[in-house]
């Protein structure tokens, strides 16, 4: 044990320690007695213990730190010069040399074990305070921002192609789906759209649920909540508007605009245009415009720019039927119309209007007004026609031109006669002569001159014979006639029978009483003969 000796020389006191050792370090204890430690080493040092003296000891090197002891100084380096000193996370903090109750600490326990993450820091001060990284930003497991806005001011923000698994190459926004570019040319913005895809390719949609059953379709164009989205198989189809084509599920080449149109559609409705119109099922290769009506979503009017005044080489009538439905009907041969549904108007006023009525007309008979080779005015065509007693007006188009007593009417093509019936005299001066209606004929000829009775003649109808010549006459009868002087004188029925003059001037005036074939005598000078 050491002792300490003081000496005192005048006014000066000199302590003396006794027993120490050069260069040893010595410790106190409680009753004032000092112990020496001995002679630390290079790189030894006093290490405490609670309780108990200290101990001379060297630094123990952790994993890849090298400890070199030197006289007066301790070297701690890592090994191989690469990664220094190793810490827990939960022991290890960056205390700020203003307020050492703020720290930073770091969390590791979402690296995957067995690996390393590096921070890497950039030739710039960085602050997490509204951050900004100039440069590439790498994030191996995610960057999250709780606050503030994530802005790249400049470059581009880069991520992979959308894998199958959904976890990388996504947007997510609430935790879902949100935009991703799975497949093949493919690009699906809102939550769930294009969800469903597999091999697919050329894909756009934009909306919520837009494509979201999409499988194997191609080149589909779709903007709108649901827009397309049943659609697995269809490919080529265009659809804007929520929920445009929801339905539709194998249907190709359909083009849709409008909210809800093509809503009808539920399978492989192909080849249609709708604007605004909810379609009809089973529609292939059609176009709807609008919907027919006045409500909310109707449309009661149209008006098309660029028809009106525009001429085309090979003209076709278009018509339209009450469902709206258009079409075309040759302008060659013929066109109809229903008689309520045709006007002719004027050109100056277009409230004055010409009507065509066919309800006259016999049923599956077509009656034509044809055109004479001038202009006329219907003004100009009588309706009434006046005579020297009572007017007459045409009824269902015809005016009857009748004849009355010594008048007689005809009518043949365009012509109507009107011919008196006075009896004309022919003089025959042959031997045979065929009578003719409303005729008297003088036979005058040295030999009996037969004549005979018209084979066709209308009740009324005269024929009279008057003898001038030396031989006579005889009237012959043909097939069925018959000549009656009185109730018991009557001709032989037929070619047989005959009624002949005695006497040079003899004459006789017959009267058809029976159209064609029964004769009567209503006047006789002489003595006839009768067979």
């Amino acid at each position: 044990m050491s002792q300490i000796v003081t000496s005192f020389i005048e006014s000066l006191a000199i302590t003396n320690l006794t027993g120490a050792t050069d260069h040893a370090l010595v410790v106190g204890a409680a009753d004032g007695s000092l112990t020496s430690l001995g002679v630390a080493g290079n790189g030894v040092l006093p290490i405490g213990s609670i309780g108990a003296d200290p101990v001379l000891a060297t630094l123990t090197a952790g994993t890849n730190i090298n400890i070199a002891n030197n006289p007066g100084n301790i070297t701690i380096s890592a090994i191989g010069g690469g990664i220094g000193p190793e810490f827990e996370d939960d022991v290890f903090r960056v205390v700020d040399n203003a307020d050492n109750t703020a720290k930073l600490a770091f969390e590791c326990d979402q690296i995957t074990t067995g690996t390393e993450r590096i921070i890497t820091m950039c030739d710039q001060d960085l602050s997490f305070i509204n951050p900004s990284f100039p440069g590439d930003v790498t994030c191996g497991t995610g960057l999250t921002v709780t606050t503030g806005d994530l802005e790249v001011s400049a470059g581009n923000l880069g991520i992979p192609d959308t894998n199958a698994a959904f976890t990388q190459g996504i947007f997510t926004m609430g935790g879902s789906l949100f935009m991703h570019n799975l497949g093949v040319n493919n690009t699906f913005l809102g939550y769930l759209a294009g969800s469903a895809i597999n091999n697919g390719t050329n894909n756009t949609s934009i909306g919520s649920n837009s494509l979201e059953n999409i499988d194997d379709g191609t080149f589909n164009t779709f903007v709108g909540s649901s827009a397309g989205l049943n659609i697995r198989d269809g490919s080529l189809n265009v659809g804007i508007g929520a929920p445009a084509l929801s339905f539709l599920t194998t249907g190709e080449l359909n083009v849709v605009l409008g909210a809800g149109s093509g809503i009808n559609y539920t399978s492989s409705e192909s080849s249609n245009i709708l604007i605004s119109n909810d379609g009809v099922i089973g529609d292939d290769n059609v176009i709807r415009i609008g919907t027919q009506g006045s409500g909310a979503g109707e449309q009661d009017n149209c008006f098309i720019a660029g028809i009106y005044g525009n001429t085309v080489a090979t003209p076709s009538m278009v018509v339209i039927d009450s469902n709206g439905e258009l079409g075309t009907t040759s302008i060659s041969p013929i066109n109809e119309f229903q008689d309520s549904d045709f006007r002719i108007y004027d050109n100056g006023d277009n409230t004055k209007k010409i009507a065509f009525e066919a309800s006259a007309i016999s049923a599956g008979t077509v009656r034509t007004i044809t055109m004479d080779d001038r202009d006329i005015d219907m003004d100009a065509v009588a309706t009434t026609y006046s005579t020297d007693s009572t007017d007459a007006t045409a009824a269902a188009g015809t005016i009857t031109i009748a004849g009355s007593g010594a008048v007689s009417t005809s009518g043949a093509g365009s012509t109507v006669t009107i011919a008196s019936t006075s009896l004309v005299w022919n003089e025959v001066t042959g031997t045979s002569q065929a009578a003719a209606v409303n005729n008297g004929y003088i036979t005058n000829n040295a030999g009996l001159v037969t004549v005979t009775l018209p084979s066709t003649a209308a009740v009324g109808s005269v024929v009279r014979v008057a003898g001038l010549g030396a031989g006579g006459w005889s009237i012959a009868q043909n097939a069925s006639q018959y000549i009656r002087m009185n109730e018991s004188e009557v001709t032989t029925t037929g070619v047989g029978g005959s009624m002949s003059s005695t006497d040079d001037y003899d004459a006789i005036e017959l009267l058809c009483v029976v159209a064609n074939n029964g004769w009567s005598v209503v006047n006789a000078k002489g003595n006839i003969s009768y067979v």
